[in-house]
């Protein structure tokens, strides 16, 4: 078993061939020497907070949506409750589909626009771009439906 007095003068115990006391003469932390070394320094990882917005928007679209799909659940019940009729249960429906569509085209957006920004993360800003297209889609498809079911009976 060895003691730090058995250690060369300056050195860390677990690094192989002693550590220099000054961290500047170490060449893996970046410091002068490892620059004339050729080495590069370190550089903080890029970051694409647009995509990061686009994921966080997504994100408000899902839980709207989810909120949305609890009212569904229930919005036979309170309408009955309340004597209000389908027309504005209609009404509701679509004010959220407009709102939802509208975040959904933005997230949509920002993810297309982040993943089009160089060198940068691009994971954040696909995750926001399909669930944002996917979402605005859906919204589109739903709203559609009726129309189409109307002009075919």
């Amino acid at each position: 078993m060895s003691s730090s007095s058995d250690l060369p003068d300056g050195a860390a115990a677990g690094v192989p061939g002693g550590a220099p006391g000054r961290p500047e003469d170490r060449p893996w932390t970046g410091g002068p020497q490892a620059e004339a070394a050729g080495a590069r320094p370190e550089r903080s990882p890029r970051r694409n907070p647009i995509g990061v917005a686009a994921l966080i928007v997504a994100v408000v679209v899902v839980v709207l949506g989810l909120i949305q799909q609890v009212i569904a659940l229930l919005a036979p019940l309170l309408a009955y409750q309340a004597g209000a009729g389908a027309q504005s249960l209609g009404a509701v429906f679509a004010v959220f589909a407009v709102i939802i569509g509208l975040i959904a085209l933005v997230a949509l957006v920002l993810g297309i626009i982040g993943l089009l920004l160089r060198d940068r993360p691009r994971g954040p800003a696909a995750a926001g771009a399909a669930i944002g297209a996917s979402t605005l889609l859906s919204v589109i498809v739903g709203a559609a439906a009726p129309l189409l079911y109307s002009l075919a009976g």
